[in-house]
Order: C-alpha cells, then structure tokens, then sequence
C-alpha cells in the first residue's frame, strides 16, 4: 500500500502543531454574550460525523493566545476515553475553542486536516491507540509522539477530496 501512495510515514507531531484544547481554571459558566463559543464532545451527533452548531455553548474565557483559537483547517482529536476520534470542524461560528477534552492539531502543508482525521479514525490507528488506554480517562498523548500516518501521495490527496 505504501508504494501504491508514494508517500511517506511520519510521526502526526511532526507534521501538525498539536496543542491542548481550552482549560477553564474553575468552574465553566457559559453566557449568551459569551466571546466565544465552545465546542464540546455533546455537541456532536452520535455518529460523530456532525455538530450540532446552534447547541454550542458560549463563554467569556479569561486571557488566551490567539493560537488557542480553533481555525478552519484544524483538525481535532478527543484525548480523554476509551472511544477516540479526529475531525475536521468547518463552518462554526468564530472565534471558536474546543473544550479540553480535545487536541487540536495544525497540519503542516504536507498533511491535509481531513487526511490526518481519516487517519486517526482508521482502524489501524484506533488498535495503536488502544494500547495506551487504561482504566478510566487519561489523555492520550500517544498521538503527539508515537503514533504515524503516512503523508503525501495518492491516497492522501484522494480522501481529502472525498472529506472536504
């Protein structure tokens, strides 16, 4: 398959910036005059394939980075649980955070966004994972050292066709 894509592997931490989402340092209030809206793990359909944009909670965050901010072309990762996924969030109202919940990972230009969540989501990617998952919650940092994707190629630039 890999001469099939003319790709490469490479770890995700070094073809997406990968940062935390947002931490609240208390309890989270939301505000219908909120700043921002927050996107979080209820807001996606069972699936997981959609959002439900006009449930998303909106806050008044204390002082962040503008490199906190969700962007369009991020992808994003939820890193606590036993049932991970990637996807890629468009058109959501901005400026937008996701909750900590989730990673929220940059492509470089040799990654696509939906690329890198298809992925994430593949079933070879979900059993690597699942070697780091213990009992209970913890986050999964397997995916900002250990684990691969292959990039560039064929097959990347077919799925992020099909996903956009």
């Amino acid at each position: 398959m890999q001469e099939a894509m003319n790709g490469a592997r490479a770890r995700v931490g070094d073809v997406a910036r990968i940062r935390t989402g947002y931490q609240s340092r208390g309890r989270l209030e939301t505000r219908a005059e909120g700043s921002h809206v927050l996107l979080q793990l209820r807001d996606f359909d069972d699936e997981r394939t959609g959002i439900d944009v006009a449930g998303m909670a909106r806050i008044q965050p204390g002082p962040i980075s503008k490199e906190q901010e969700l962007r369009e072309g991020d992808a994003i990762f939820l890193a606590k649980g036993a049932r991970s996924f990637a996807f890629v969030p468009r058109g959501l109202p901005r400026p937008a955070l996701v909750a900590a919940t989730f990673f929220i990972m940059r492509p470089s230009e040799r990654i696509d966004s939906a690329y890198l969540a298809w992925a994430l989501n593949s079933v070879s990617a979900q059993r690597a994972l699942a070697r780091y998952v213990r009992q209970g919650v913890q986050m999964r940092f397997p995916v900002r050292t250990d684990l691969r994707a292959d990039v560039g190629g064929d097959l990347q630039a077919g799925v992020g066709g099909l996903i956009a």
